[in-house]
């Protein structure tokens, strides 16, 4: 496993030389893509490949990567560059080999070399899918069942790759960002029964 440190990959960021830059709407931030820039970013969790989506063999853009890699809150020239919010600062652990994104491909995947994606198919339907997994998981829980509970939790989780996988939505991404928000939220989120 290897802990992902938000604030060491800005620090990073925000150490390499920008080489062009552009504000507003269409905002970038170029530096080069090379070996060395490379090597700062790995060493603090950043796989290359994950780099190279975000530019071409001359440059990658750090304000893309740090926004939608979800290391970044925002970009404040007066702050020193990329921010990282204080309160937003969470350290996660994620497996390199393994990673959500990498599970919900490979179930997508599968899915395909078995036929269940030759007709595109509505999201309403694996919405529905991924309700019968978990109908199926409390029957198995109601019946004592563990063995069979812990695979219906499994199925369900799959029937999310698969339909993430098959929407190409970044459901890693999603889950961190949603765990933060989740951190700030007030006790039983405001007297919530349940």
């Amino acid at each position: 496993m290897q802990s992902i440190d938000k604030q060491a990959i800005l620090d990073v960021l925000n150490s390499l030389e920008v080489i062009e830059q552009e504000g507003g709407e269409s905002a970038y931030l170029l530096v080069e893509n090379n070996v060395e820039n490379h090597k700062k970013l790995n060493a603090v969790g950043v796989p290359s490949k994950t780099i190279n989506n975000y530019g071409d063999k001359e440059t990658f853009c750090i304000l893309a990567l740090a926004l939608s890699e979800g290391y970044a809150d925002h970009y404040n020239a007066f702050k020193g560059g990329l921010v990282l919010e204080p309160e937003n600062r969470i350290e996660i652990e994620t497996s390199s080999a393994s990673g959500i994104n990498v599970l919900c491909k490979q179930a997508y995947e599968t899915a395909v070399s078995k036929g269940w994606h030759d007709q595109p198919r509505e999201t309403g339907t694996l919405l529905a899918l991924i309700h019968s997994e978990v109908s199926e998981a409390l029957e198995a829980d109601r019946k004592g069942d563990t063995e069979n509970f812990t695979e219906e939790l499994a199925d369900v989780c799959i029937r999310i790759f698969d339909l993430c996988g098959s929407r190409n939505i970044n459901l890693e991404q999603a889950i961190i960002k949603k765990m933060e928000r989740n951190k700030s939220r007030s006790y039983k989120h405001g007297g919530k029964a349940y």
